[in-house]
């Protein structure tokens, strides 16, 4: 590993010392085989790297292998960065083995190397790199204020190590946060029976200025190393667009805000702070967790200044709320009860936003563990249940949110019982009802997940404008998942509407409501509206981040659908941003993660046009392979996790199948549908939209391949069992052409003249009742959600009233067939 340090940086050096230092337990605890996979999807190991690595004769020494090769990779190869994510990621199921790395990784991080490359091991719960590097040393910063009460010394301080797994498992971690294991062989400071009087008023006591005016200039030997967009701020501030100016006063306000936590934790870490200054509940930390509507203007500096000084600000605010929880575990004070989990809450809400997940779960075992002592605090843990609902939900783990539904629920009848309707009117039930309907969409049970957004849509705060908007854009899903397609469109319309008049268009959550419409577009309008929509909204995620997330990576699947869906093929563009999507969603999570599906679905999408477009057979080869092996992947993964429902292992059965019509394998085509009926049938009963959408492909091939009867039994079927919306649907319109062209070839007029009479009626009124969106529909005022809701309601009270109308006229019609 003899590396020359002058062709090092600063970082590059402390990363090679940090593996040169730890080399022999390294070496001891890894098994290269969990790891080079992810190494070599990264770009990280090339094919020759793992045959040199595959020569070593024993465990031991390919692992020796690998610590000499990645040094050599150079910086733009990120090969440090990769090689902790491997760890924390390792190919293999085995719950001990990844403890094992994950406690390697934390032995890796609290080496740090001085300038003159001697190791220093920092002790468990401070920084993961040396501020003092980074800022040169000051003198003590004047106004900082604090309350005289000393708090107890912090457990990082007595050097007992309390960091949990980021690989964690529920059970396991909740158990431990209450074992022996956290508690500090030395005796603390102030008597134990003083630890339960603290309150959150005390621990709030250190105040740092908001703005850093509260100083004529900044402390003398200080230098931020935050990277502010000063330039694009400014120009925001100069701008004629009310939004834009308002945008640019909250960015410059976010960075005074950063700042000072910038400042806090570098007192902190440099103990130049008061003895009674805690980082998660000082002001300038507050001021940003508490800050909930503006959690996305902060990002992007966390981001930075831990990929390029190795700083976890959000480790950091985690480790820091764990030591308080412990801190006040005896605390009998409602108040400070309320303060603290609502600052837990709100560092999830945080953390889930900025897709750290694994950080947000800890904070929730930090609360969970803390709450044990206040189980009376019925709504409290409520609300804590529900949000844990919503953080497993936006991970992916619809299992881990269907056991805290369990609780939620329970816990929500307890109240309802003991407190009759004042207690249900006493909670907020619109989010839980909104996470239940998004847990059941997931898992495949559209039905129930229909009735849940319903619930939310009835039930709603409207002084809670967020929720307002996410109930909408969840609804939307859950009626068109029920092919329910008007009102999918309504309310995917009202909700970018109701999003603009709350937040503007410079804000995630309007973000999120163009995104819902764009999805919607791409499923069903498919017209060139929707790929300008779903370019204004890749520019804006671009905008509002300013770095590389899901959100963006998002929007870049969505533009790509788009041109897909309104056959805007020119320069093969919708492939080369499908591309960047799926790039960016492999870089964010695991190779195996359930949340990379989507991202893999849309690359296959534009890979199978470019199959299309293609006319260099060599090149078509290639990427039916390419497509192949990833339809294979996605079916793997969501096999994988069980919390997937069969809906989507039947999706990627059936993109499985579009690969194999446009290689001419009918039969394994064919195999793949009838699979993915099966699967979808199965999950949402036979009479599914979704089920009949794919027996019109089915048919298409089956009568591709001469077997016109069976092609029209099935035709046949979906028209007499599959109740049709009015618009948007040209699977609809393929089925009716098939079963005209099936009937041709037995000539059968009669039936070739009912089925066509029936198509141009259905094709009568479904062009009919399309309508042009555009954006100044999407941009005009909303007329108040309560309005909203009731003509929504009313129309729903119509359409049974018609429907139970038809029924009786099908029964009377049947009885006197009959008689």
């Amino acid at each position: 590993m003899a590396i020359p340090k002058s062709s090092m940086s600063p970082l590059e050096h402390q990363q090679f010392m940090r593996l040169k230092v730890n080399r022999v337990a390294v070496i001891q605890e890894l098994k290269v085989d969990h790891i080079v996979h992810y190494l070599q999807s990264k770009s990280v190991l090339d094919d020759g790297d793992l045959m040199n690595i595959n020569k070593g004769r024993s465990t031991s020494e390919k692992s020796r292998r690998l610590l000499d090769i990645l040094p050599t990779k150079g910086r733009s190869s990120n090969w440090y960065k990769h090689f902790r994510a491997a760890l924390l990621n390792p190919s293999v199921d085995d719950s001990l083995v990844k403890h094992k790395y994950q406690i390697l990784v934390e032995f890796l991080d609290n080496t740090i190397i001085d300038n003159m490359s001697h190791p220093i091991r920092l002790k468990p719960k401070l920084i993961t790199t040396d501020y003092q590097d980074i800022f040169p040393k000051h003198t003590r910063l004047p106004g900082i204020t604090a309350n005289s009460v000393s708090r107890p010394p912090t457990i990082a301080a007595s050097g007992k190590k309390t960091t949990p797994s980021s690989v964690f498992n529920h059970e396991v971690a909740v158990q431990d946060l209450s074992t022996s294991q956290l508690i500090t062989e030395e005796p603390l400071a102030s008597p134990p029976e003083l630890v339960s009087k603290w309150s959150m008023q005390q621990l709030q006591g250190t105040k740092i200025p908001y703005s850093v005016e509260y100083w004529d200039k900044d402390p003398e030997g200080f230098a931020s190393v935050l990277v502010v967009p000063i330039k694009e701020i400014e120009i925001l501030e100069q701008s004629s667009a009310p939004a834009e100016i308002i945008f640019g006063e909250q960015e410059r306000d976010a960075v005074d805000r950063m700042k000072q936590l910038e400042i806090a934790y570098f007192l902190l870490k440099n103990q130049e702070s008061r003895e009674d200054m805690v980082l998660c509940t000082c002001s300038a930390a507050l001021h940003i967790i508490q800050d909930t509507l503006n959690h996305h203007l902060y990002f992007k500096y966390f981001e930075h200044l831990q990929s390029e000084y190795g700083i976890n600000l959000a480790l950091e605010l985690v480790n820091s709320y764990d030591e308080v929880t412990q801190w006040l575990t005896g605390v009998t004070d409602n108040k400070s009860c309320e303060q603290l989990v609502d600052i837990g809450l709100n560092i999830i809400s945080f953390l889930s936003d900025y897709g750290k997940f694994s950080l947000a779960q800890q904070t929730a075992l930090s609360i969970e563990a803390f709450m044990k002592n206040h189980t009376e605090m019925w709504i409290l843990l409520f609300n804590f249940y529900v949000t844990c609902m919503a953080l497993n939900n936006s991970s992916g783990d619809s299992l881990k949110a269907k056991e805290y539904h369990s609780i939620a629920s329970a816990l929500r009848d307890k109240i309802g019982k003991a407190m009759s309707s004042f207690g249900q009117e006493t909670l907020d039930s619109s989010e839980f009802f909104r996470q239940t309907s998004i847990m059941l969409a997931e898992q495949g049970n559209f039905a129930s997940a229909y009735t849940f957004s319903q619930k939310a849509m009835q039930d709603i705060d409207l002084e809670n404008k967020a929720t307002v908007v996410k109930v909408l854009c969840t609804a939307s899903v859950a009626y068109s998942n029920q092919w329910k397609l008007m009102r999918s469109e309504d309310l995917a319309v009202e909700a970018v509407q109701q999003a603009k008049i709350l937040f503007g268009i410079y804000h995630p959550v309007y973000l999120l409501a163009l995104q819902n419409f764009v999805n919607f577009s791409n499923q069903f309008r498919k017209d060139r509206f929707g790929v300008e929509a779903s370019m204004f909204t890749l520019n804006l995620s671009k905008r509002l981040y300013r770095y590389d997330n899901s959100q963006v990576a998002q929007a870049y699947a969505g533009h790509a659908l788009a041109l897909l869906a309104a056959k805007q093929y020119d320069g093969l563009y919708f492939f080369k941003i499908a591309t960047q999507a799926n790039d960016i969603a492999s870089n964010l999570y695991p190779i195996h993660s359930i949340l990379t599906t989507s991202f893999i679905q849309t690359l296959v999408a534009s890979i199978l046009q470019a199959v299309k477009l293609s006319t260099e057979p060599k090149k078509k080869e290639e990427l039916s392979l390419s497509a192949e092996r990833l339809c294979k992947q996605l079916i793997t993964i969501n096999e994988l996790h069980s919390s997937a429902g069969c809906h989507k292992i039947a999706c990627a059965h059936l993109l499985l199948a579009e690969v194999y019509i446009l290689t001419n394998c009918p039969d394994d085509a064919t195999k793949c549908l009838e699979t993915a009926i099966q699967l979808l049938s199965t999950n949402l009963g036979t009479k599914h939209g979704s089920v009949h959408k794919v027996k019109v492909r089915l048919a298409k091939v089956v009568a591709a391949s001469s077997d016109l009867d069976r092609a029209k039994t099935i035709l046949t079927e979906i028209l007499e069992n599959f109740d049709a919306a009015t618009y948007y649907m040209d699977w609809y319109n393929e089925m009716y052409e098939l079963l005209i062209s099936c009937c041709e070839s037995h000539g059968n007029d009669e039936l070739i003249k009912e089925y066509k009479s029936k198509h141009m009626g259905w094709k009568w009124i479904s062009e009919d009742s399309q309508r042009k969106i555009s954006w100044r529909q999407l941009n005009s005022l909303p007329e108040g959600y309560d309005s909203f809701l009731e003509k929504f309601e009313l129309w729903r009270s119509n359409l049974k009233k018609v429907r139970q109308q038809i029924d009786q006229q099908k029964l009377a019609s049947e009885t006197m067939e009959t008689s």
